[in-house]
């Protein structure tokens, strides 16, 4: 996953946020950020957390399959 549509994170964002008692943390969960929960559960949109920290280690895992095809071939 590059970026995700803004209007898709809103639409997930108003489905899965507290405001309406649905589970965000099950999100959290299933990318494998379960750990980070109480870190997403102080902002007023958790799932918008969630999905921005999942971007950022999509990048980060790229990066990293990148420079080990580069040294290893």
């Amino acid at each position: 996953m590059d970026k995700l549509d803004p209007y898709v994170r809103r639409k997930m964002a108003q489905r899965l946020d507290p405001t309406i008692g649905a589970d965000w943390r099950e999100l959290a969960r299933r990318l494998g950020l379960g750990t980070l929960e109480n870190a997403f559960a102080i902002h007023s949109s958790p799932t918008t957390q969630v999905l921005a920290q999942y971007e950022v280690m999509s990048v980060y895992i790229k990066d990293t399959l990148s420079t080990e095809n580069a040294i290893y071939g």
